[in-house]
């Protein structure tokens, strides 16, 4: 192989609004707060997953701000009592043109920190998730060449499908083995291009952060 196609990582923005009210905490110590929740059944900790959690410490009229924007973005329900509108905030526009600007600034402290974890760390001796859903990687294909000299029989009025060539240059499949072609088969087994080739689903160049153990 020409690039790794084994081992991928993702990295995904969180664009989630977790706010917590300091006057409600115990001491001002935020404890057990729950980032993201993440099913057991869900690829993406298959193997290992990280998440860099940031905490910022903003003042109420911040909270107050990024708490109506909170409610306004999840709210789903057509007829619910928070209707979308303008967000008033602290920054205006100030070239004269009438137009409503969105924003607000403040000044905050910031702590960070990367968490790391395998998913054997939760969930010992358990089998891990399905890949990826509806991605079914133990279902084998071989299609015809179009070639009636490498395929196997095709039996008359029937339609073997979508040629490998084509499939290959659509970008849909990917290589497994050779095959003793049967009916309406060719001569190589293959399979979704999601189970042989991880750049489908991430980049094979390893993070800067990315720790092994």
């Amino acid at each position: 192989r020409s690039q790794e196609e084994c081992v991928c990582y993702n990295t995904v923005l969180s664009t989630d609004i977790l706010l917590a009210f300091s006057e409600t905490l115990n001491g001002n110590s935020l404890k057990r707060n729950l980032v993201r929740f993440i099913d057991s059944e869900n690829a993406i900790i298959s193997h290992r997953y990280s998440v860099l959690v940031k905490q910022y410490l903003h003042s109420s009229d911040a909270f107050d701000f990024f708490n109506t924007l909170k409610d306004i973005s999840t709210s789903e329900n057509l007829f619910s009592q928070i209707q979308p509108g303008f967000i008033e905030g602290n920054i205006e526009n100030r070239g004269g043109t009438g137009t409503k600007v969105i924003g607000f600034f403040d000044v905050a402290s910031i702590s960070e920190r990367r968490l790391f974890f395998d998913y054997t760390d939760f969930f010992p001796g358990e089998p891990l998730p399905p890949y990826f859903g509806t991605v079914n990687c133990e279902r084998l294909l071989a299609p015809i060449l179009g070639n009636p000299e490498r395929d196997g029989p095709i039996p008359l009025f029937v339609n073997c499908g979508e040629d490998l060539i084509t499939q290959v240059k659509q970008e849909k499949i990917e290589f497994f083995e050779a095959n003793t072609p049967g009916e309406c088969e060719g001569p190589y087994y293959v399979t979704q291009r999601a189970c042989g080739d991880c750049t489908v689903l991430g980049s094979n160049i390893v993070p800067e952060f990315w720790i092994e153990e």
